[in-house]
Order: C-alpha cells, then sequence, then structure tokens
C-alpha cells in the first residue's frame, strides 16, 4: 500500500494515516527516496549542467507554479533517484525535463511524470540487469545496445521503456499515467498493440513486453467501452499481454479472472434484485484490494 505523507515545518517528510489534512500519496520508493535525503535544487542544477543540452528547463520546471508543490517534490525526488542510477541516460532524462517544463495541463504533466515513474520503479524493485541502461521514448530505426545485447524496437514505432531484465529477457513497456489514457491510446492507435506483439514474436524467448498504468485511481476505465468499442481490459487479455497497475503486477491469467468475476457479480446482483448501474457497480472497487474484496478474487 502507498503510504501518505505530511511535510513537517522542521522539513521533516512524516507518515500518516489516509485522509489527513493536507497529505499526499507517494510510493514506496519515493518515500525512501525523501527519507535519505533528496538533491537541493542547486544540486539537481549542478547534476544537470553535466551532459544535459538544456540544462536551463530543469530551473523552469522547478519554479513551475501552476503545479502543485506535492507534485513538484515527487518530481523531485524522482530525479534524485534517477540522477543517482547509472540506468538512465542524462538524454533521456533531458527529454523527460523538457517534456515536463512544456506540459501544457496537469494531466500532460501527469503522463510525462509516469514515464519518470516508471524506470525508477523498475531500479527500485531490482528488475532490471546490473549493466543495463533503461531507454526511454526509444524510436524505430535506432540500434540500442543493452549489456552485449543490440536491439532495434522494428515495427515499433516508439516505446516508453526499454531495458534488459535481470532474467535476460529484453523488455518494451508501454507507460499510461492512467486507465483512461490507456483506453484512449488503443482506440486511437490500435496498432500500437499488435506491433509490440510482432516484435516479441521475432524473438519470444528473450523478449517480453508489458503494458504499464502508473495510478490505480480511475482504474476501472479498463472496462469501460461505448456500443462497438471492446474494453482496454478484454483487449489486452485477447492478446495475452499481462498488465501492471501501480505495484500490482497482472498476468494475462488474472486479468481474466478479474474479467470473469466482474461479470459473475453483475449476474448475481441482478439476479438478486440488488442492480442499480455500473457506476455505483465500479464505485464498489475503487481500489484493486476494494476489488479483491468486493469481487471475492485475489490478485495476487
Amino acid at each position: 500500500m502507498n503510504p501518505w505523507i505530511l511535510i513537517a515545518e522542521s522539513g521533516d517528510f512524516i507518515e500518516v494515516p489516509k485522509g489527513t489534512f493536507g497529505a499526499f500519496k507517494v510510493s514506496l520508493d519515493e518515500l525512501l527516496a525523501l527519507q535519505k535525503g533528496i538533491m537541493g535544487d542547486e544540486q539537481l542544477k549542478a547534476a544537470a549542467s553535466r551532459g544535459f543540452a538544456n540544462p536551463s528547463h530543469l530551473e523552469e520546471l522547478l519554479t513551475r507554479t501552476d503545479i502543485p508543490q506535492s507534485r513538484l517534490l515527487r518530481v523531485r525526488a524522482n530525479l534524485s533517484s534517477a540522477l543517482s542510477s547509472s540506468h538512465i541516460s542524462s538524454e533521456n532524462l533531458q527529454a523527460i525535463i523538457s517534456k515536463l517544463k512544456s506540459a501544457k495541463t496537469l494531466d500532460e504533466f501527469d503522463q510525462v511524470f509516469a514515464e519518470l515513474r516508471h524506470p525508477n520503479r523498475l531500479i527500485h524493485s531490482g528488475a532490471v540487469a546490473e549493466n543495463s541502461s533503461i531507454f526511454t521514448s526509444a524510436k524505430k530505426g535506432n540500434e540500442y545496445t543493452l549489456g552485449s545485447t543490440k536491439v532495434k524496437i522494428d515495427p515499433v514505432s516508439e516505446a516508453d521503456a526499454l531495458y534488459l531484465a535481470k532474467d535476460g529477457s529484453i523488455h518494451i513497456d508501454e507507460v499510461k499515467n492512467t486507465a483512461s489514457a490507456l483506453r484512449d491510446k488503443l482506440l486511437k492507435i490500435p496498432d500500437q498493440l499488435q506491433r509490440m506483439k510482432d516484435w516479441c514474436n521475432l524473438d519470444s524467448r528473450n523478449r517480453k513486453i508489458g503494458i504499464i498504468i502508473e495510478t490505480e485511481s480511475g482504474w476501472t476505465d479498463l472496462f469501460a467501452a461505448r456500443p462497438g468499442e471492446t474494453a482496454a481490459l478484454k483487449i489486452l487479455i485477447d492478446g495475452q499481454v499481462p498488465l501492471t497497475i501501480a505495484s500490482c503486477n497482472l498476468t494475462v491469467s488474472k486479468m481474466d479472472d478479474l474479467w470473469n468475476a466482474v461479470m459473475r457479480k453483475y449476474k448475481k446482483l441482478r439476479i438478486q434484485g440488488m442492480w442499480s448501474n455500473w457506476n455505483n457497480f465500479y464505485s464498489q472497487m475503487s481500489t484493486l484490494k476494494e476489488a479483491e474484496t468486493f469481487l471475492e478474487i485475489s490478485l495476487k
């Protein structure tokens, strides 16, 4: 479970119960970074002055007044972790910082932030091979070196994360901040998932793909579908593509269990005369933990 924190007058970070006034939620790796001590703005700017094409973009990012201070604190924690790691190149960090600096809306900002959060989650979990870089926004046609292996992402046009895992497999991950953003991507660019599968099938023994949703807020949008559309969760199940929501890794089998549990619960409520509408239904499972209780299943 992700902790909630407050910033004390002393500047220390205090873990508090959910719902505490003024508190905001962070992930476990962010909490560890904050407790360990993150870089001050001058340290961050000094680090960004080495190997960064546009170091001034960092100062512009850190001084934005239209972004909540809690969000900028998380940015500082994640940049501190990323700059302390050898896994993410200066070029990739520069691109993320520039996009964060230029993001026009909070939704756009959060989507870019998710693309920074994901590499840090991978590093924190120990999923990445020690000698591997994590390439963000990898492009079709370019050759990337992962350990002693060279690889292209073709026929995928762009990958949010490309890296070598500890088990020796090469991964491409599609990263979205919310389930709604994933749903929109699957509708607008339906070929992306097939291209990822085609890339994987070029060397299925050594390649893996996955979909990453940074936050579980609004995760039930995975079930949403207008007439004539297929729900995002069903698309992933049919495509045999695993999904991670926040820190919860769902195999295709678990995703199928989840889908069937929702259909089963829906039919049960209809038979019992207790059905009202889908909005009320999904409000009872706003988190994955609540879903396990409401649907009587385990997602572990």
